[in-house]
């Protein structure tokens, strides 16, 4: 099947052509995440995640300009990227999760579906502090345990759990 063919896409590191995923996601997520995160931040999710899924649709190509490169074919839609550890193998950290036009909540469903065949019971994150953002995660099972500063120059963040 080619790229088109699928809504969502399941990419992790040891895929082939994990750099095109890498680059759209580096080129294209501050806007899919609504220039809310800054762009070392999603350079480094993208360069450091275990699994995760990219929505994307192919762009509107007009006139005869030939496009070679991935992220000019295509636009990210929605991307969310997790990281799974040995160390901790009852917990799934959903590192980054940016999406537009309501597919936050699919992202949400399909990583739940893979935490459970991986015998996982607690998903985590770290959500902008941004109280309506909290009320949705909240509405999707998620408990807020702190407030979390990394560095006073950055926004703080909500650490939430969802036990499944």
């Amino acid at each position: 099947m080619n790229i088109e063919d699928y809504e969502l896409l399941y990419i992790e590191p040891s895929r082939s052509d994990i750099s095109n995923f890498r680059n759209i996601i580096k080129k294209q997520g501050d806007f899919t995440c609504k220039n809310l995160i800054d762009t070392l931040s999603i350079s480094d999710a993208a360069n450091g995640f275990t699994f995760g899924y990219v929505s994307l649709f192919m762009k509107a190509q007009l006139g005869r300009r030939s496009i070679n490169s991935f992220s000019d074919k295509f636009f990210l839609k929605a991307f969310v990227l997790c990281n799974y550890s040995q160390l901790l193998p009852d917990e799934l950290h959903i590192q980054l999760i940016c999406s537009m036009n309501k597919t936050g909540k699919l992202l949400m469903e399909v990583v739940e579906n893979k935490a459970r065949e991986m015998n996982v019971k607690r998903l985590t994150l770290e959500a902008l502090a941004i109280p309506k953002l909290r009320s949705w995660y909240e509405s999707l099972g998620f408990q807020f345990v702190r407030d979390r500063f990394i560095d006073p120059k950055l926004p703080k963040l909500f650490y939430m759990v969802k036990y499944i």
